[in-house]
């Protein structure tokens, strides 16, 4: 979906923007859209620093939102020499880290380094370069998902192809380039294995432990969720396969996974006995070495005016995020629902006489051709969910 994509990853807002501008103020179980196009195509991932400053890349720059101001002025800090469909990262000293999907010395992706958002300035960390670099054979091809801070200081990522099978691989990097340490852990190779990464990149649990989904492969040809475990060196591992019976299809390309306190994993899929799709739990197994166990949590239901990740192969998106003060899981899909452009929806666990997770919806996209979600859940910071689509919008849930 890289059409819809290329300006998604874009700008930032506050709850303070609203109130300068005239707009509703956001109060508990309200949704707030702050009518103003920044972006021609709206509003993607967002990351804090620790200041409070809002940061993300838009197409080809990186974009800060101020939170001196209450959000209410931003400022294009650096232009990309690439494009970027990738949310950045900070390091604990506020350095911004990201990759470009194309670019670099082969034009196959880059990852840099800005140094802090008060004076960016450039530096590449590492070029990929496919098949075309005889000192790094099978390297990665467009890298995307961003970098996950882990084990021995280290960055971890993915590209969707390139690597030894063209199936896609898992790196690490350092944050400068005097310590880039760039590696490839694994090369996926479509035996059993999963492959081709989804492009909502990995994440990385207390342990270090590294997990992500991917598009294709696994025991039934419909992806998998994977982990890289490191013990005297990286070690990958299907943990689940989709298309099993009584399973979901598969996975979307923006499909990610997210971790809450307990090490659980949790992310969208696509069809079931529904075809809309649904959100799924992977619990760890009791001991090394076991299995991981698949729960569906919730399948969306056209006829409950749910949203819909569709059917696998099919044009839906879903990502998710655990809110894990509450328990609950939120996310974005972009089908479905009153106006059938989605829905940003919070599954709400099981208490007291209810058994069963349920889902509410926050907000219905889709009312105008403007009123699109994006393809990444949205940013929890300080008890609000901060995201976009078509334009930029607030939620503050009810506690």
């Amino acid at each position: 979906m890289k059409s819809t994509r290329w300006f998604n990853l874009a700008l930032v807002l506050g709850i303070g923007l609203m109130g300068a501008l005239g707009g509703p103020s956001a109060r508990a179980g309200e949704f707030v859209i702050l009518d103003r196009d920044v972006e021609p195509n709206g509003v993607g991932q967002l990351v804090a620093d620790s200041s409070g400053n809002l940061l993300a890349t838009t197409y080809m720059s990186v974009e800060k939102f101020f939170a001196d101001t209450n959000y209410t002025t931003y400022k294009i800090i650096y232009t990309l020499p690439a494009e970027s469909y990738s949310p950045l990262t900070l390091t604990s000293q506020n350095v911004i880290l990201g990759m470009t999907f194309i670019g670099g010395d082969y034009n196959d992706g880059a990852l840099f380094n800005l140094g802090k958002s008060v004076s960016p300035s450039y530096s590449a960390l590492h070029s990929f370069s496919g098949t075309s670099n005889p000192a790094q054979p099978n390297d990665g091809v467009y890298p995307e998902g961003g970098l996950t801070p882990g084990l021995f200081n280290r960055y971890y990522g993915t590209s969707v192809s390139g690597g030894r099978h063209n199936q896609g691989i898992v790196f690490q990097t350092g944050a400068s380039p005097a310590d880039s340490h760039y590696k490839i852990l694994y090369r996926f190779n479509a035996k059993g294995d999963g492959y081709a990464p989804t492009e909502a990149g990995l994440v990385a649990n207390v342990q270090g432990a590294l997990f992500g989904v991917t598009t294709n492969g696994g025991a039934y040809g419909t992806g998998a969720v994977y982990t890289l475990e490191y013990d005297n060196g990286w070690h990958e591992q299907v943990i689940h396969s989709f298309g099993g019976p009584g399973n979901f299809k598969g996975v979307l390309e923006d499909g990610n996974v997210a971790l809450d306190a307990a090490g659980n994993l949790y992310g969208c899929a696509a069809g079931g006995p529904l075809f809309n799709g649904g959100v799924y739990e992977l619990t760890p197994p009791l001991s090394p070495g076991g299995a991981w166990t698949e729960t569906v949590l919730y399948e969306f239901d056209d006829d409950k005016g749910d949203g819909s990740a569709g059917s696998y192969g099919g044009e839906g998106e879903c990502s998710v995020t655990v809110d894990k003060s509450s328990g609950r899981i939120v996310g974005v899909n972009d089908l479905g629902g009153k106006y059938n452009g989605g829905t940003l929806f919070a599954l709400v666990p099981p208490s007291g006489s209810n058994k069963a997770w349920s889902d509410v919806i926050w907000h219905n996209f889709g009312q105008n051709p403007k009123d699109k979600g994006a393809d990444s859940a949205p940013l929890l910071y300080k008890g609000v969910y901060y995201g976009g689509g078509s334009y930029l919008y607030a939620y503050t849930p009810s506690p």
